[in-house]
């Protein structure tokens, strides 16, 4: 009787392991998961950040052509 409650035990351990690893598994493959989908925004920000100063540099530049053109257009009276 003894024995039969070790195996019990012994079983159900096992079970808890195996579960555990299982889990473990789960946690593991939704962490890279996880990993890889921030690197991608993390890359998807960097390219958006550039973009932004793209457009910004385009920004001044079109405002100092329009300050040119209205300085011009001054002068031409």
């Amino acid at each position: 009787e003894e024995l039969e409650k070790l195996a019990v035990r012994q079983r159900a351990a096992a079970d808890i392991i195996q579960q555990n690893q299982v889990d473990i598994s789960w946690l593991r493959d939704g962490a890279t998961f996880q990993g890889s989908r921030c690197l991608s925004e993390v890359q998807r920000k960097a390219e958006i950040e550039e973009k932004l100063e793209d457009l910004q540099q385009r920004v001044e530049d079109l405002a100092r052509q329009a300050k040119t053109e209205q300085l011009r257009s001054i002068m031409l009276r």
